[in-house]
């Protein structure tokens, strides 16, 4: 968070608009969340998953 900060501080401080600014934020949120939820489904599907079927297939 920290971090983020101070690279919206700098962007700032160079000129960036405020329109770019929210750009990379959602962009960066949506990224994360993306990725968030593709880890999620990967383990709820192994979670939920017959152990001796799943071992057929390795």
């Amino acid at each position: 968070m920290l971090k983020s900060a101070k690279d919206v501080g700098f962007k700032k401080v160079i000129g960036a608009l405020r329109r770019s600014l929210m750009y990379q934020f959602l962009l960066e949120s949506f990224l994360l969340t993306a990725i968030s939820m593709t880890i999620a489904i990967a383990t709820y599907r192994a979670a939920v998953a017959n152990p001796v079927n799943a071992l057929k297939y390795e």
